[in-house]
């Protein structure tokens, strides 16, 4: 998967399920991990906020980021 509109900033932390969130400024994803050791990259939960650039994501343990 490729991010169009990355920049030189980027921010990625892990939560405690194990998903890497993932903010390149005007883009963001989130990395679950899949039971062969690769993850599913999803952006479509960010697509509305893809005018708006983003510096940080904050998950917390109940699901809510």
């Amino acid at each position: 998967m490729e991010f169009s509109r990355v920049t030189q900033q980027y921010f990625m932390t892990e939560d405690s399920k194990g998903r890497v969130w993932l903010n390149f400024g005007a883009e963001s994803a989130v990395a679950t991990p899949k039971g062969d050791g690769t993850y599913s990259i999803e952006k479509t939960p960010f697509l509305r906020f893809f005018d708006d650039p983003m510096f940080t994501i904050y998950p917390e343990d109940n699901g809510i980021a």
